[in-house]
């Protein structure tokens, strides 16, 4: 819950809102997308450093895009960059009908879903599982916000060991191999 209070004369922001903001800032500087309108958000990393996310922005109701963000890692004082990650490559735009039981899409820049992949999934409408599929596994991202896999190439230990260094998520229920279940 959030109390206002007017400071007259105004303060200045010193703290996170103002590294927050310099933070998006430096990301826009580095950014060079598609000419459309894109959504930026800021989490907190660690060290006091920041992530921030550049997604396509859904400008039709009921169409979703997916794909064309990135990920950066910026410092402290918003001022620099200290990672960036193409999540996705090309945009696509797709509807969902209603009656839809899940969603899919591939991903060939790695073998690992995205943080977008399941912001995705918490925003749209209906809320369906999406499918995500890459060179070597296939995941469930899940209205719930958890992942899941749901097939390897190269299950076992591998798989396992796989599954466990994914950094992007905390959101796995489990290290390893679940039962290899069939799409529906």
């Amino acid at each position: 819950m959030f109390t206002v209070k007017k400071h007259d004369p105004p303060l200045e922001d010193t703290g996170f809102y103002l590294s927050a903001a310099r933070s998006i800032a430096t990301a826009r500087q580095d950014f060079h997308g598609e000419q459309r309108p894109y959504n930026v958000a800021v989490l907190p990393a660690e060290k006091g450093s920041f992530y921030v996310y550049i997604l396509p922005a859904q400008t039709v109701d009921g169409v979703y895009p997916v794909g064309g963000d990135v990920r950066y890692l910026i410092s402290a004082d918003g001022q620099k960059i200290l990672g960036k990650r193409r999540m996705h490559q090309d945009i696509i735009n797709f509807t969902i009908r209603n009656d839809s039981t899940y969603s899919l899409h591939t991903h060939i820049l790695s073998d690992s879903p995205e943080d977008s992949d399941v912001f995705g999934v918490l925003t749209r409408q209906p809320l369906i599982p999406e499918y995500i599929f890459t060179c070597n596994f296939s995941f469930k991202a899940n209205p719930d916000a958890s992942l899941q896999v749901v097939d390897a190439k190269a299950c076992g230990k591998e798989c396992e060991d796989y599954v466990a260094k994914l950094p992007s998520f905390q959101a796995f229920r489990k290290a390893g191999c679940p039962d290899m279940a069939a799409l529906p």
